[in-house]
């Protein structure tokens, strides 16, 4: 059986869009907006990652796909999520060698 882990992303609904740009873009007092990149990665994961399969603990138990436990994955993972996300909505970021490497072997693919 393989127990390798699975993400599954969507979309994003127009509302969610929306939602992010209200709360990602701030006004930066010099007439400019600001960017909030944090924010918006967790945002991108709260509203694109809508499960997963085979994602456990260090004790071996199924981990449930929600926001807490969304924050608590690899960084590595989260880069490649991040950017399998931008990529089905239309925007695409660059995952370097070296990162794809890392990922495969956090993975076990």
């Amino acid at each position: 059986v393989d127990k390798r882990p699975l993400f599954y992303i969507k979309r994003f609904t127009v509302g969610e869009q929306a939602a992010m740009d209200d709360v990602c873009y701030v006004r930066d007092g010099d007439a400019g907006l600001k960017f909030l990149t944090g924010t918006a990665l967790r945002m991108k994961l709260k509203y694109g990652l809508v499960s997963w399969k085979n994602v456990m603990d260090e004790d071996g138990k199924e981990v449930e796909c929600n926001d807490g436990n969304k924050d608590k994955l690899p960084r590595e993972v989260v880069d490649w999520l991040i950017i399998e996300i931008e990529k089905l909505n239309g925007r695409m970021l660059q995952m370097t060698e070296e990162q794809r490497k890392n990922l495969s072997s956090l993975l076990n693919v």
